[in-house]
């Protein structure tokens, strides 16, 4: 059973640029959004590298005190591990990404195809 909706950094930078389709899809969605650690390490990353780190670091901040923020503990990693098995060709990120969703029992809503041949994730690619 899905318990919330886990955004991916796809989406989310979507969102902050104010795309029109993804505000509408997030105001149709039915259920809790989160974020996976993963992904809050690799938005901050992004702000830091940006030439107005100041401001991606505030939108980033006033972003994250709206979602749940899912943290990685023993079952994420034990996924990862089987998932890296499974797909040893797939991103590790990725892979980590998805062992957090799945281990929380998330479906992931992304725009990157790279998610679509993981078939223990519940996934929306959009």
């Amino acid at each position: 059973m899905i318990e919330m909706i886990c955004l991916d950094t796809s989406i989310i930078i979507d969102l902050f640029r104010g795309d029109a389709e993804i505000e509408k899809l997030l105001s149709e969605i039915e259920g809790n959004f989160a974020v996976s650690y993963p992904i809050v390490c690799e938005l901050y990353k992004g702000a830091y590298l940006s030439s107005k780190p100041e401001k991606g670091v505030d939108v980033i901040e006033k972003f994250i005190e709206n979602v749940r923020i899912l943290k990685s503990g023993a079952e994420a990693a034990k996924e990862f591990g089987r998932l890296h098995e499974r797909y040893p060709d797939k991103n590790d990120f990725h892979l980590m990404v998805a062992s957090v969703c799945i281990s929380e029992r998330g479906e992931l809503l992304t725009r990157d195809d790279d998610f679509k041949g993981i078939e223990e994730l519940e996934k929306k690619i959009v």
